[in-house]
């Protein structure tokens, strides 16, 4: 999705966050999604295709999304043990 290197900005309704390489892949991923539940797997599947990766590194870029969205991190619904979901109008 290209130069990894570089923050993308991510606006919403409470604001806006920076978010880099993989962060910023699965927030588009879950956008895609439309407010639907994306299973981990599914997440890791469309993120690092052809990959093996472990759910601490999901975390680890989860926790990044979260930090990037500020006060607004609740956007990011986990569904424990399942998957995640973007909340509101994306």
């Amino acid at each position: 999705m290209g130069d990894r290197s570089c923050p993308a900005r991510i606006a919403f309704a409470g604001g806006a966050g920076a978010a880099r390489g993989r962060a910023f892949e699965i927030v588009a991923e879950l956008v895609q999604s439309g407010g639907e539940l994306v299973s981990k797997t599914d997440l890791a599947e469309r993120v690092w295709p052809r990959t093996f990766v472990e759910e601490g590194a999901l975390r680890v870029h989860i926790a990044a999304i979260r930090k990037a969205f500020g006060p607004d991190r609740d956007l990011l619904a986990t569904a424990v043990g399942r998957g995640y979901r973007l909340l509101g109008t994306w």
